[in-house]
């Protein structure tokens, strides 16, 4: 509900709020007069729902977010754009002052109105407010399930279905469920969510019916109820030493069905403790922090701390961190570490700013910033807790300790092995109870697995099981792609590929590089088509013989664009396959084209690796997702004709170290981001 006074701009979504409003901010006024009553319409779309000029170039702005072409409201003026700043400035420039006669006579309607006191006003839309709230709670079939309507149901990320509601859309939000469920075969328990656009089309929970309408969006989101821990307890001898005997021999067993994952345990026992399997506990499950959060350290730190803050508050002086140092530099290389093992310049000073944000008595006078000095302290104390975890055979340590070079390369900075991608879990040790021959002995059943059909999640098990000893064999031995793919012919899979590629970064591969190129599209097509000279003929090449009649069409046109515009060979990244063509012993990484002979049907693509095809029946555009997760997967470095777009792939369409990249990248990235 709009204020009732016409030169002021607030609303209200209930009765109360617009009467505290009017009390507060109207209280001097008792009448309101309305000469006329203005209606906008929409010079895009055919919304014709505006009662004032700022809702109205609201809504334009909504538009031209979208790089929709929206012309000038204006009477006279044929200006024409879709970008928002350029729009604004030409609103500015041209047409302030203006006034409700500048409009085009199309695009405004004038309706005259009456004089009223607030009160009566006021009642009347309480009167209106009441009814309007009595139709959305008590659901009205006659009225709701009268005419048809459609739905788009958002069942997973590649799956969206058409829902027909011939008789209207059901009165609660129970019976849309049980329609759901029924058609679509929706298995467990799930919730729905709409897309609500006052807040921008963020989904809600659908809670009434009322709340959507014909051709709306619907999203199925799965509950996932948590495990259930079962614990049964028993009487006990009284005798201490009879109770300390049943504890100890109760933890050895929970241990050992933790460790084993249950199968070890008899299914008849109402002893056992049902736990989740601890075999990844041993990975990282997440990147760096946006905002990194300052541990807390032992007791007597954290009151030494909290007296120095006080002080800092009160008369600005320091603490002498002294005495508690090295507790401070331990528990925040332990937090560290959780997240990587040689964390950089950035992230280092990441960790220094929120230390000192949380703690300013840790402020450093000398420093320019105040925390320059704990940055070189952090950066120091790293590397002496590398060297100790070292000495414990962490295995993504001790594969660059000098008894593991050779006799020429023993020197600490040659060879490094470390994540140079971006990955969260580089080498990780074997999960707890495993050893290399229990490994080995999985990869040997892994193999047999892989022969049989519908044998997805035994696969899927063995394959997160034997991560560790598949990056040890690629990050040590490096070996050829045609060995390393007869011994594990299940990685070599789209499904397997995208498991493994968020094992190593925990980022959905194609999902994420799916939904950034579809966003980043029309812009990239923007800047490639303001080259000049042989750029402007590749890049009209490219769209003569690509006809943009689908998605992946339109996804390949915008990669090839991409590479012209960072003055990139095409012919680097792809190779149209020629007829009887099946060998490729000279390509290192390489996308085969095969084209169809209907033209507006997507290319058939696959990925060759060191001469051997690893891929195929893909189109191009998930031919590149998934051979960013081989990349990661095989521990592979960039070809160096390519590495500006394969650089753009991880940097800008995976978001993995996307701080740090190269002046070509970067200056592309916030190209995008305008």
């Amino acid at each position: 509900m709009p204020c009732l006074y016409w030169d002021c701009y607030c609303s209200f979504k209930t009765w109360s709020s617009l009467r505290s409003h009017l009390s507060r901010s109207h209280s001097s006024s008792d009448i309101v007069t309305f000469s006329e009553v203005l209606s906008f319409k929409c010079p895009c779309c055919s919304l014709r729902t505006f009662s004032t000029e700022r809702e109205y170039f609201k809504h334009i702005g909504h538009h031209l977010k979208k790089l929709e072409t929206v012309a000038c409201v204006f009477e006279n003026c044929n200006f024409r754009t879709n970008v928002h700043g350029t729009y604004a400035s030409h609103r500015n420039r041209k047409h302030t002052p203006h006034s409700l006669d500048d409009f085009k006579p199309e695009l405004i309607q004038r309706q005259p109105w009456c004089t009223l006191s607030w009160r009566i006003c006021g009642e009347f839309l309480k009167c209106v407010c009441l009814q309007v709230l009595s139709w959305r709670t008590v659901p009205n079939p006659s009225i709701s399930m009268s005419h048809p309507a459609k739905l788009r149901i958002i069942l997973k990320d590649h799956n969206i279905r058409k829902l027909d509601l011939p008789h209207g859309i059901p009165g609660t939000v129970e019976e849309l469920e049980s329609i759901v469920k029924d058609t679509f075969e929706v298995d467990g328990k799930f919730t729905l969510h709409y897309k609500d656009a006052d807040f921008g089309e963020e989904y809600f929970s659908l809670t009434s019916t009322g709340d959507i309408k014909d051709k709306d969006t619907l999203k199925v989101v799965q509950i996932i109820e948590p495990p259930t821990v079962t614990l049964t307890f028993s009487d006990v001898d009284s005798s201490f030493i009879s109770a300390s005997e049943t504890l100890v021999n109760a933890s050895a067993m929970s241990e050992t069905s933790s460790v084993s994952c249950g199968t070890s345990c008899s299914s008849g026992s109402q002893d056992t403790v049902i736990l989740s399997s601890p075999e990844h506990l041993s990975q990282r499950l997440q990147r760096w922090p946006t905002s990194f959060s300052v541990p807390r350290f032992a007791y007597d730190t954290e009151l030494l701390l909290a007296s120095g803050n006080e002080a800092f508050k009160k008369d600005g002086t320091k603490l002498n961190f002294i005495p508690v140092l090295p507790d401070i530099l331990e528990k925040l290389a332990e937090t560290i570490f959780q997240y990587v093992a040689y964390p950089t310049s950035a992230q280092l000073a990441d960790v220094a700013e929120a230390l000192v944000r949380q703690h300013p008595c840790l402020k450093e006078p000398g420093s320019y910033n105040g925390c320059y000095g704990w940055q070189q302290r952090l950066k120091y104390k790293m590397g002496n807790y590398r060297s100790k975890l070292r000495g414990l055979g962490c295995p993504e340590l001790d594969v660059n300790s000098l008894k593991r070079k050779q006799a020429h390369e023993k020197t600490p900075s040659k060879n490094l092995k470390k994540p140079r991608k971006a990955e969260v879990n580089y080498l990780p040790p074997n999960p707890q109870g495993e050893t290399e021959e229990s490994l080995e002995k999985e990869r040997l059943q892994l193999l047999d697995e892989v022969k049989k059909r519908n044998n997805y999640r035994i696969i899927s098990e063995k394959m997160a099981k034997t991560f560790s000893s598949r990056r040890q064999e690629v990050v040590n031995l490096a070996p050829p792609v045609s060995d390393f793919k007869s011994r594990w012919p299940a990685l070599f899979d789209a499904t397997q590929i995208n498991d493994e590629f968020q094992r190593i970064t925990t980022v959905n591969l194609e999902t994420t590089f799916m939904a950034k190129l579809d966003q980043y599209s029309a812009r990239i097509m923007s800047l490639a088509s303001s080259k000049a000279g042989a750029a402007k003929i590749k890049i009209k090449r490219i769209r003569n013989m690509l006809q943009e009649s689908s998605v992946e069409i339109k996804r390949e046109v915008a990669i090839r664009c991409l590479m012209v515009y960072l003055k990139e060979k095409e012919e680097d990244l792809f190779r149209e396959q020629l007829d009887g063509e099946e060998q490729f012993p000279e390509e290192v990484v390489k996308i085969v084209v095969t084209r169809r002979a209907a033209v507006s049907l997507p290319a058939i693509a696959k990925i060759v690796i060191e001469g051997t095809a690893v891929l195929e029946d893909l189109d191009v555009p998930r031919a590149c997702a998934l051979m960013m997760g081989l990349i990661y997967a095989l521990n592979l470095s960039y070809p160096k004709q390519v590495k500006n777009t394969l650089e753009v792939f991880q940097k800008v369409f995976l978001e993995l170290d996307g701080l740090k990249a190269s002046p070509r990248v970067m200056s592309l990235k916030c190209k995008l981001l305008l």
